[in-house]
C-alpha cells in the first residue's frame, strides 16, 4: 500500500505540473495582451502559486464534478416523481441511481491513453501495475467521498431507509470494479489468442470501440426512459434494492477478477492504447490533409450556387463537401434531444393523468416559468465548436499559410459567412425544442397565453443564433487549435468556457416572464453580434494564426 500511495503522490505531482504549466501557458495565449507577458512567467513564484491554486481547484472539480452534478439531478428527479405519489420517491431515486451508475461504467477505462499515463508509464518507466493501482485507488477514494457526503444524505432525504442508503458508495464501487474486471478479462483473453490484431487489422484495446460504447449508451438511455413509467406504476422498490445489494456484493469478486490480470500485460495494455491513439491521430491528420480518401466519403460540390464567388463560394464548397461529417454530429445531438424529450413526454403524460391543477405541473414549471432552461439547453447542444474544428482542420490549417487568407478583409468575410452557416445548422435543434416547449405549454393550460408561445419560439431562435456567433467569435479570437489538429491545453480557454457555461446555467433558476427574457436576449444578441463583428474585424489578423 505504501508503494501505491507513493505512486499516487508522483502521479498527482505530475498532473499538477502539467496543469500549472498549462495555466501559465494560457496567460501567454490571452488574445491581444498575451504577447506582452514574458516567458519568464514560468519562473515567477507569485504566478506559480496563483496557478497552483487554480490547478488545485480545477482538479478537485474534475474529480468530484460527476457527484456534484449527479446526485442533485437524481434527487430532483425523485422529487418530481414523488409529486404524483409520495411513496414512489425512494423508488425513483434508487432507479435513477442504478441507471446512472450503469451509464457511467460504459465509458470508464483505466488504461486510457492520457498525457499523464504516457509520461509516467511509457516515457519515465513507472511500474504500470502500480500506476493502475494508484489510479484505481484515486477513483475509489473520490467515489467513496462523493457518494458518502452527497449520495447518502440525498437518498435519505428522498425517503430511502438509512440502512439501504449506506450501500450507495459500495454499489457505485461495485459497478466500476465490475466494468474494469470484465474489460481486463476480455483484453487478457484476446491477447492469449497470440495476436495483437483482430480480423480487421485493428489493434486490440481494453476500451473497445467508441461507436460500440455510444450505441450501448444510447440503448441504455432508451431502456431507462421506457422503464420509468413501468417502475413507477408498479412501485418496484424491492427489485431496485436487490440490484443495489448485488452491485455492492459484486465489489469483492470484481476485485479478485482485477487481481488475476496478468502482471506482464499492464504495460502492454498501455502501449496498445497509446499505439491505437497515435495511429488514429495519424489517420486523422492524413485525412485532414486530403491524403486519405477512403476513411470518410466527402460529398461532391454539385449543387453549389453558380452565382456565388470569392469567399462565399469557398464557404459553400466547404459546407457542401462536409455535409455528411457536420450533419452526422448533428444527428447524434438530435438523438440525445429526442431521448430527453421522450422522457419529458412520459412525465407530461403522467401529469395530465394525475394532476387536476396544472399550476403544479413540473413541465409547465420548466417551460413556462423558467425560460432560462431553453437558453442553457441550446448552449449545451450547440455544435458550432465542432463546426469550427472541422473548418480549421480541413480548410484554415492550409489556407492560413497563404498571405491573402491572413488579411483582415478575408478573415472578416469568412467569419461572417461561417457564423451564418453555423446559425442555420443550429436552428434545427432550436426549432425542435421550441415546438416541444410550445406544445407542453398548450397542453398544461397555456392556451390563454398565446404571446408566451410566440416569444418562446423567438427566444429559442435568438439564443441559437447568439451561441453560433459566440462559438465562431471565440474560434477567431482564441484560435484554440494547433497544427496537429488538437485543442491547445490552455486552462485559460477552458476556464473562460466554464464560466460562460455557469452563467447560462444560473439563468435556469430565476422565474422570469418569457416575454421579458426574449426581449432581453434579442438585445444581448444584437449587442454581442455588433461588438464581436468589430473585434474580429480588428484583431483576427493577429489572433487567428497557425500555432
Amino acid at each position: 500500500m505504501r508503494k501505491t500511495l507513493n505512486t499516487l503522490r508522483i502521479i498527482l505531482s505530475l498532473e499538477n505540473t502539467i496543469n500549472v504549466n498549462g495555466i501559465l501557458y494560457g496567460f501567454t495565449r490571452i488574445p491581444i495582451i498575451g504577447k506582452f507577458i514574458p516567458e519568464q512567467i514560468y519562473g515567477i513564484r507569485l504566478f506559480k502559486i496563483y496557478a497552483f491554486v487554480i490547478a488545485l481547484f480545477y482538479e478537485a472539480l474534475k474529480i468530484f464534478f460527476g457527484e456534484i452534478f449527479l446526485f442533485p439531478v437524481i434527487f430532483l428527479f425523485s422529487v418530481v416523481m414523488g409529486s404524483f405519489n409520495k411513496a414512489s420517491q425512494p423508488v425513483a431515486y434508487l432507479y435513477a441511481f442504478l441507471m446512472a451508475s450503469l451509464f457511467m461504467t460504459i465509458f470508464f477505462d483505466v488504461f486510457k491513453s492520457t498525457l499523464e499515463a504516457e509520461y509516467a508509464v511509457l516515457r519515465l518507466g513507472m511500474d504500470a501495475k502500480e500506476y493502475v493501482k494508484a489510479m484505481l485507488l484515486r477513483k475509489f477514494l473520490s467515489m467513496v467521498l462523493g457518494h458518502t457526503f452527497l449520495g447518502i444524505p440525498s437518498a435519505i432525504l428522498a425517503g430511502v431507509e438509512w440502512y439501504i442508503a449506506i450501500l450507495i458508495p459500495f454499489a457505485g464501487l461495485g459497478f466500476i470494479t465490475a466494468a474494469i474486471g470484465i474489460h481486463m478479462s476480455l483484453y487478457a483473453w484476446k491477447r492469449s489468442l497470440g495476436s495483437r490484431f483482430n480480423k480487421k487489422a485493428t489493434r486490440f484495446s481494453v476500451e473497445g470501440g467508441i461507436l460500440l460504447a455510444m450505441a450501448a449508451a444510447f440503448v441504455l438511455a432508451i431502456a431507462g426512459v421506457i422503464g420509468v413509467p413501468f417502475v413507477m406504476e408498479y412501485n418496484l422498490y424491492l427489485p431496485n434494492v436487490i440490484i443495489l445489494v448485488l452491485a455492492a456484493a459484486s465489489l469483492f469478486p470484481s476485485m479478485l477478477l482485477i487481481g488475476r490480470f496478468p502482471y506482464g500485460l499492464y504495460r502492454t495494455a498501455f502501449s496498445d492504447a497509446y499505439d491505437k491513439n497515435v495511429i488514429q491521430k495519424q489517420v486523422n491528420e492524413e485525412y485532414n490533409k486530403g491524403t486519405v480518401k477512403k476513411e470518410v466519403k466527402i460529398s461532391n460540390t454539385k449543387g453549389v450556387k453558380s452565382g456565388s464567388s470569392g469567399y462565399k463560394y469557398l464557404n459553400e464548397i466547404f459546407i457542401k463537401r462536409h455535409t455528411k461529417i457536420l450533419f452526422s454530429r448533428l444527428v447524434w445531438e438530435l438523438i440525445a434531444i429526442l431521448v430527453t424529450l421522450a422522457g419529458m413526454s412520459v412525465l407530461l403524460h403522467f401529469e395530465r393523468m394525475k394532476l387536476s391543477d396544472f399550476g403544479e405541473s413540473v413541465i409547465r414549471f420548466i417551460f413556462a416559468g423558467h425560460p432560462g432552461f431553453y437558453v442553457f439547453a441550446l448552449y449545451s447542444i450547440n455544435i458550432s465548436a465542432y463546426i469550427a474544428y472541422a473548418m480549421y482542420t480541413n480548410c484554415d490549417s492550409t489556407f492560413l499559410k497563404f498571405a491573402f487568407y491572413r488579411k483582415k478583409e478575408a478573415l472578416h468575410e469568412m467569419y461572417r459567412l461561417r457564423a451564418l452557416s453555423a446559425a442555420k445548422i443550429n436552428l434545427i435543434p432550436a426549432i425542435i425544442i421550441a415546438v416541444f416547449g410550445v406544445v407542453s405549454i398548450m397542453l398544461t393550460g397555456g392556451e390563454d397565453y398565446f404571446s408566451q408561445c410566440i416569444f418562446t419560439v423567438i427566444l429559442c431562435l435568438v439564443s441559437s443564433i447568439l451561441f453560433s456567433v459566440r462559438h465562431m467569435t471565440v474560434f477567431y479570437i482564441f484560435q484554440q487549435y494547433t497544427d496537429k489538429f488538437k485543442g491547445i491545453k490552455s486552462m485559460f480557454y477552458y476556464t473562460y468556457s466554464f464560466i460562460i457555461g455557469v452563467i447560462w446555467f444560473a439563468l435556469i433558476f430565476p422565474r422570469i416572464p418569457v416575454v421579458l427574457f426574449a426581449i432581453g436576449m434579442i438585445f444581448v444578441t444584437a449587442l454581442y453580434i455588433f461588438i464581436a463583428d468589430r473585434l474580429v474585424g480588428k484583431y483576427a489578423s493577429k489572433t487567428f494564426v497557425l500555432k
